[in-house]
């Protein structure tokens, strides 16, 4: 599993932040923006892992706006009468 050698790292490669953490990052916002997150009790390092990733100073605000436009964006499923840009 991708995750067995993760331990305590802060990243997938070599210790170093990359695009390999990135592409993981991505598939956790959407399994967030799903209603889901990582079950810390059974899968401690990975749930570990995404915090320590969704914290970074450049990554926290993107995932912080993703999630604000995936609620907006449900928001506007569950009342499909309103506008997405509030008109």
């Amino acid at each position: 599993m991708l995750f067995r050698s993760l331990g305590e790292d802060d990243s997938l490669v070599g210790n170093e932040f990359s695009i390999a953490d990135i592409a993981i990052t991505t598939a956790f916002v959407n399994f967030r923006l799903g209603g889901e997150s990582v079950d810390a009790s059974r899968w401690p390092s990975v749930a570990a892992y995404v915090d320590r990733v969704f914290s970074r100073p450049a990554i926290k605000p993107i995932v912080e706006g993703d999630l604000a436009a995936g609620e907006q964006l449900a928001g506007a499923a569950r009342y499909p009468g309103r506008a997405l840009w509030g008109g």
